[in-house]
């Protein structure tokens, strides 16, 4: 009986041995020379069961899956069975791929010594970064992170991943290989869509995962306020006008964590719609003064000013963002009364601004200089600029008053809270557009006896872009929010006035909105001081090379005229025509052909005594006529 349980024991011993010695068949963590352990990285199939709810098999990429069996087994789309649902790869030079894991063992863990040369691994750090300042001090992960191209075919850039899971290699395949067996799944990316974040989740042995979370792109924000220190100058004169531009609220975010630690803020103010750099007088607490000599009454000022956090840039991002703001300086009269003037517009159409060229071919490296000679049966070529549109525009001035009612709450003699009515009647002016015409070139016709067939007409190329027109029509013109109300201490008749002055609603009132091209006509706070100039159209827009003069055109010089014809594009109660014509000239063309001619001279050869006398030379005898020919 005891040597039966002496048995038992032995044979319980030497099972439970054989468990311990089974389940210390993990993944190999290789040792450096140092003895410490190298990144072991793995992806289980467990987790992918679990997570994803469908085997590692694609349609596209068969005997590629793994399923898992009843009997609790392992095996790929071939039958072929195993006992560990993993793939995974050691640094040193045992990559493994999933297709082949079921073929091929090796002892010292589950991995299997295949040197795959045209897999190109990246390193990366062991610890977990969990913002964009760890993640920078490993320059190959973050280059990773901003230029790997993802396995699956919707490709993703980093911080803007979109829905559900996606796998993420950290390797890169050589061009042009289509071997998907070298293909080696390390990690996944679980995308977070809502923050625009994403986790990446790496295995390190067999029960630790670490997480390394990538935050969301990093972003800056220019947030900015500004205001002039004079609301309207006098008539006839002009002022100094100081803009204090403010961005104290402009911030960044980067890990998730917003910052307003700006590197640099610029700021720029003027009267022309144009950036321009602008005089600073001072900054103090990122709000910034800048001062604009000459200022005339009834003048947009236009104000801009932009942030860079240099952090953001050093990880490859965009760092800057720029915001933009109109004023506008009104105009009151020496008593100090607003005047509202008549700055209504019915403009009239100029004549375009053009520019007529022909010259001798090729354009830039001409042969020949056309107004001293070029020979007939050589190229020209035609180059016509002109205003890129023409436009007219009715603009007609509004003028009327409100009157708002304040509420006041103050107590009376006796102490109780009893109610006024303040009544204020303020006056307002706005702009609005009765009518606009806008005109695109439709073609151009040159006439010079030098050109095939004595003309030539011109349609615009793909290089001319027809204008833009950006028209807003405002529909409320005049705003004063809703009703206001108003409490005081004061009984006095003066003070419970003033305190319903300082409760008025805000008078908001807006012109209609005009620009051509990106360039204001007319914003909702007032005009351009001058009218906009079209600017000219591209060099290649009306262009045309290799055309001959005919053989036959006689040595003369001539003249350049034309045509130039705009159509209506754009309209708000026209009142012109739908096109117009308007005259070209251009620089004349002299052609030159040189004239040859043959000389012959009567030859006296029966006289010419020489022995051997010259056949190309005419012999003459002195006192006996002769004759010259010319043909």
């Amino acid at each position: 009986m005891i040597r039966k349980i002496q048995v038992l024991l032995i044979a319980i011993i030497m099972i439970a041995s054989n468990s311990i010695l089974c389940s210390g068949h993990g993944p190999f963590r290789p040792e450096s020379a140092n003895g410490n352990y190298k990144i072991n990285i793995e992806t289980s199939m467990k987790y992918r069961t679990e997570v994803f709810h469908f085997p590692f098999g694609r349609e596209d990429l068969p005997d590629k899956g793994f399923y898992k069996t009843e009997e609790g087994f392992v095996e790929n789309e071939k039958g072929e069975k195993g006992e560990y649902a993993h793939i995974g790869y050691n640094y040193d030079e045992f990559a493994i791929t999933n297709d082949r894991y079921f073929r091929q063992h090796d002892r010292r863990g589950n991995v299997f010594d295949q040197n795959y040369a045209n897999v190109v691994w990246q390193d990366i750090l062991p610890e977990a970064p969990n913002s964009w300042y760890d993640i920078r001090k490993n320059p190959a992960l973050l280059n990773y992170m901003l230029t790997t191209n993802f396995y699956d075919e919707d490709h993703i850039t980093v911080g803007q991943t979109d829905t559900g899971l996606n796998l993420l290699k950290l390797f890169k395949i050589p061009e042009g290989s289509t071997d998907y067996s070298e293909i080696f799944r390390k990690a996944w990316v679980l995308t977070m869509p809502d923050t625009g974040s994403a986790h990446i989740r790496l295995r390190y042995n067999d029960t630790n995962w670490n997480t390394i979370r990538i935050p969301a792109i990093p972003t800056i924000k220019c947030i900015m306020t500004a205001e002039a220190d004079k609301k309207a100058i006098e008539t006839g004169k002009t002022e100094s006008v100081t803009v204090k531009i403010d961005t104290s609220h402009s911030y960044w975010v980067m890990a998730d964590q917003e910052r307003k630690d700006i590197s640099v803020r610029r700021y720029w103010a003027g009267t022309s719609p144009d950036k321009v750099e602008s005089e600073v007088v001072t900054t103090q607490d990122n709000v910034c003064y800048i001062t604009l000599h000459n200022v005339s009454p009834n003048t947009m000022i236009y104000v801009w000013s932009s942030v860079t956090s240099h952090e953001i840039e050093t990880l490859g991002f965009n760092g800057t963002d720029e915001a933009v703001e109109t004023l506008f300086v009104g105009e009151i009269s020496s008593s100090g009364a607003m005047v509202s003037g008549n700055r209504g517009r019915d403009e009239q159409f100029t004549s375009p601004e053009t520019q007529v060229i022909i010259k001798a071919d090729p354009r830039g490296n001409e042969r020949f200089d056309v107004s001293q000679g070029i020979p007939s049966g050589e190229p020209l070529y035609v180059n016509i600029l002109a205003s890129e549109y023409l436009y007219r525009l009715g603009v007609r001035l509004v003028t009327g008053s409100v009157t708002d009612t304040v509420t006041v709450y103050h107590p009376d003699q006796g102490g109780n809270i009893v109610t006024s009515q303040e009544s204020f009647t303020r006056s307002y002016s706005y702009y609005e557009i009765t009518s606009l015409e806008v005109y695109a070139i439709k073609s151009a016709t040159l006439v010079n006896g030098a050109l095939p067939g004595g003309k030539i007409t011109l349609t615009p190329s793909a290089a001319y872009k027809r204008p833009d027109v950006e028209f807003v029509d405002i529909a409320d013109h005049v705003s004063t929010g809703s009703s206001s109300y108003a409490t005081t201490n004061d009984t006095t008749p003066e003070g419970i006035r003033a305190a319903a002055a300082s409760s008025l609603p805000t008078l908001t009132v807006k012109n209609d909105i005009l620009k051509i091209n990106g360039k204001v006509i007319m914003s909702e706070h007032g005009f351009y001081p001058e009218r906009l100039e079209p600017e000219l159209t591209s060099p290649n827009a009306l262009f045309q090379s290799g055309l001959k003069i005919p053989p036959e055109m006689l040595n003369q010089t001539y003249a350049t005229t034309g045509t130039i014809t705009y159509e209506r594009v754009y309209s708000i109660n026209p009142r012109g025509a739908q096109e117009m014509t308007f005259p070209l000239e251009g620089n004349p063309v002299s052609v030159h052909t040189p004239v040859y001619i043959d000389i012959s001279i009567s030859d006296e050869d029966a006289y010419n005594q020489k022995p051997n006398p010259n056949e190309e030379i005419s012999g003459l005898v002195l006192a006996r006529p002769f004759t010259v020919s010319l043909s």
